[in-house]
């Protein structure tokens, strides 16, 4: 494993731990969700991104900022927030869970190989995919 891969997992451990410390559900999509859900990094990821629900929001971005993150000005905030810790970068985007039962997201991209963030912050989890609706 190389540096920034390490560097990457302890952000994602950290954030987990922040987060579920008030909480807040989280889950890795993308590269980091595709690796967690199958439990083995297959590749060098540019970036970390979680998903939670957007009630969480502004809650999540305060906790996150309090523990040491700094918020970055690069996203609409209704759709994302991105963050840098340690030098590395992070970010959370935001889902409506529906009366259904099913997930959306009307704004941005929907999720990719979302994994529920096991206590460990690896794989193990469930798979929000199955059930997102774009």
């Amino acid at each position: 494993m190389n540096e920034r891969t390490g560097a990457q997992l302890r952000v994602i451990k950290t954030v987990t731990n922040v987060l579920r410390a008030v909480d807040i559900s989280a889950w890795l999509f993308g590269g980091w969700g595709l690796d967690a859900r199958i439990g083995r990094i297959t590749r060098d990821h540019g970036d970390i991104e979680f998903w939670l629900e957007r009630v969480d929001a502004e809650r999540s971005k305060a906790v996150l900022i309090g523990a040491g993150a700094a918020a970055l000005a690069t996203q609409p905030p209704e759709e994302a927030y991105e963050f840098i810790w340690d030098g590395v970068e992070f970010s959370t985007a935001y889902f409506d869970r529906q009366p259904d039962g099913l997930f959306s997201q009307p704004k941005g991209d929907g999720p990719t190989g979302c994994s529920r963030l096991a206590p460990s912050a690896t794989s193990q989890g469930r798979s929000m995919a199955r059930r997102y609706r774009p």
